[in-house]
């Protein structure tokens, strides 16, 4: 999120006289600026994955096919408590909409297509999903559940276990590799930031 952050700072740039100096410093006395930069963004991420869902998501045979991808597209705004929150702010759970949901219909698109999926598509998506993992870390639950899906839907076309396995492997490697790539300007706090992670899963089992 810094990253992206930043790159939207960066768009600015151009635009203010100065150096970097005067960039901060224009953007700490404006920050209805860059909020509205960010809030843009969310926004039209949002759009464009409800028209991608109301395209891909199901083949539409029949009217109430329709009906059925317009309850899909619409579902997250509709049980979530704070979605319509999440749009209109800048936060690493903004993004579980956008691109956590376009990952989702990416790999059910895949895996629908009824073929092995090849080692590039495999190495692709894990490297897509370790990114989205360093957007916001719970999406590491989604490449678990990723590999799970590949694994399971290799069985059902017929190959074995050992092929199964190593088609998940490829992905959670890829995935890894995606996560440590985007996280390496921030490598100096990997210790800090797992000690947090576990003194939060150790409290939590320990109750109050």
């Amino acid at each position: 999120v810094e990253i992206i952050g930043s790159l939207l700072l960066a768009v600015t740039f151009p635009f203010i006289e100065g150096g970097i100096d005067s960039l901060i410093q224009y953007h700490i006395d404006n920050p209805q600026l860059f909020l509205g930069m960010a809030r843009a963004v969310i926004i039209l991420g949002c759009i464009g994955t409800i028209v991608i869902i109301s395209k891909y998501a199901l083949s539409i045979k029949h009217w109430t096919d329709e009906l059925s991808v317009t309850a899909i597209a619409a579902l997250f705004f509709v049980i979530h408590p704070q979605a319509f929150t999440l749009i209109l702010t800048w936060s690493h759970n903004s993004f579980n909409y956008p691109l956590g949901t376009l990952f989702s219909l990416w790999l059910l698109v895949m895996l629908r297509s009824n073929s092995q999926l090849s080692k590039k598509q495999l190495i692709l998506m894990g490297i897509c999903a370790g990114i989205l993992t360093a957007i916001q870390l719970y999406f590491a639950t989604w490449v678990l559940g990723a590999m799970i899906a590949i694994s399971f839907s290799s069985l059902g076309l017929g190959k074995g276990w050992r092929q199964a396995l190593l088609a998940s492997l490829w992905f959670g490697f890829a995935a890894l590799i995606g996560f440590i790539f985007v996280t390496l300007p921030i490598y100096f706090l990997f210790a800090e930031k797992f000690c947090e992670i576990a003194n939060y899963l150790i409290g939590s089992r320990s109750g109050p």
